[in-house]
């Protein structure tokens, strides 16, 4: 029983933050609203309230969400290679479903507060760093190879940096049926930058 009252309030909480991604992508945060949040989660206002005891506190709910929403993309098939897996991570950003934009217009009104929220630019880091460490390791379980481990690092930086400036193209452009091209060359240029920070 008291698993599954757990269960129903994770469900709930798991609501609440689709509801808010919805309104944030949409209108922005400073829209958000436990009144938009009940009426599109279809739950009461005081269930709002109950999970989170102010609306200020749901937005890095939001962030957090969305972090775990982009490290699982990062999905290691059997036979991969690291062409193969950054292709696919890459397309991942920019080939979605109109459902799955709205997360990412979320994602970016999020960012665009960074500039003005302190909280928002390290959280925002902080999860630059939490994609970029689970790249490398999806990189070092891929080719199982010795690389300058420092030096990987940064490149997982860049690629991250990389795939947020084409998630955020992709949302203001008509046309993105170019991009895989695109990404494609910019992969077999960290590929051949991964090539040469190999140890030998």
């Amino acid at each position: 029983m008291l698993d599954q009252r757990l269960e129903k309030g994770k469900q709930t909480k798991e609501s609440i933050i689709k509801a808010s991604l919805v309104i944030i992508g949409e209108e922005g945060i400073k829209n958000l609203s436990a009144n938009k949040i009940a009426k599109l989660a279809q739950i009461s206002k005081s269930t709002v309230f109950h999970h989170y005891e102010s609306i200020d506190l749901i937005p890095m709910a939001c962030l957090n969400f969305l972090i775990e929403d982009m490290v699982s993309s990062i999905e290691i098939k059997e036979g991969d290679s690291v062409r193969d897996l950054l292709i696919r991570i890459g397309t991942y950003t920019f080939d979605v479903p109109p459902e799955e934009k709205k997360l990412y217009r979320a994602l970016f009104n999020l960012f665009s507060e960074a500039f003005f929220n302190e909280a928002y630019k390290d959280a925002i880091e902080g999860m630059r760093e939490q994609y970029a460490a689970a790249l490398k390791q999806s990189i070092l379980e891929v080719s199982n190879t010795n690389y300058d481990m420092s030096q990987l690092e940064q490149l997982c930086r860049v690629m991250t940096m990389t795939i947020d400036c084409y998630g955020y193209h992709s949302l203001s452009s008509k046309d993105v049926s170019h991009y895989p091209a695109l990404w494609a060359m910019s992969v077999d240029m960290f590929v051949s930058k991964l090539n040469s920070l190999v140890i030998e």
